[in-house]
């Protein structure tokens, strides 16, 4: 049995994150699902996964909500997580080519809103994204 829509959805994001090369100079191919103790920092880490049902009469599909989660620790912190944002977005919005999900049509990946703010930490800088990957079975 193949994985379903969340876990198949996480590792062709995952791929086509870490293929980008804007990218990838930027986090160095660090895209997580649980970061391990003592990772370099700037990073991005899969947050909240939901699948919703986008069935149609004749075709079972789904959309899959991810968050994203950048995470950025020196002194120009909010730029540079600011940049992972940006980068993210111009990799993914709007290019469901660009996205491999094993078993599933990718139909489109849009990039909803993502924001940058100053962690509870006081010296990590968050960056927030939405995105959904509409999928066909």
């Amino acid at each position: 049995m193949g994985d379903g829509y969340v876990t198949a959805t996480m590792a062709g994001l995952r791929a086509a994150l870490v293929a980008d090369p804007v990218l990838a100079a930027l986090v160095d191919g660090r895209v997580v699902d649980e970061p391990r103790q003592g990772i370099a920092f700037p990073y991005v880490r899969f947050g909240r996964l939901e699948p919703v049902p986008d069935d149609t009469d004749h075709t079972e599909g789904a959309i899959v909500q991810v968050g994203l989660e950048v995470y950025s620790r020196p002194l120009s912190g909010r730029v540079e997580a600011a940049r992972i944002c940006e980068a993210i977005q111009a990799a993914l919005h709007r290019k469901p080519g660009g996205v491999a999900v094993a078993g599933f049509q990718v139909c489109d990946v849009v990039v909803q809103t993502w924001a940058v703010d100053r962690g509870k930490d006081g010296a990590t800088y968050e960056g927030r994204l939405a995105l959904e990957v509409h999928l066909d079975a």
